[in-house]
């Protein structure tokens, strides 16, 4: 039996598009820091779909919602969801 993990890397767009500017950015590391390495500073990709380029399975893309207004505030409204499995220490 393999001892894979999941690392999960949620990216933020400025459009529903997942070809849309990434403006933010959250990584979580099931492998507790054995896995490749966490990206670091800005986002680790412009946009998500680069994201699919490098070996990430899509597992959530943003549903269909209200367009925001210019004066509505809150959470980030488009969230796109990725995940890769590896093996801690092999780095794949």
């Amino acid at each position: 039996m393999t001892d894979r993990r999941q690392q999960v890397l949620f990216l933020w767009t400025a459009e529903a598009s997942i070809d849309a500017s990434v403006i933010a950015w959250s990584w979580h590391d099931g492998t507790d820091g054995r896995g490749p390495a966490a990206p670091e500073g800005s986002p680790p990709y412009p946009v998500a779909s680069a994201a699919l380029g490098d070996g990430w399975f899509l597992i959530q893309a943003p549903g269909p919602g209200a367009t925001p207004t210019t004066h509505e505030t809150g959470d980030f409204r488009y969230q796109f969801v990725f995940e890769r499995v590896v093996e801690p220490g092999g780095h794949g």
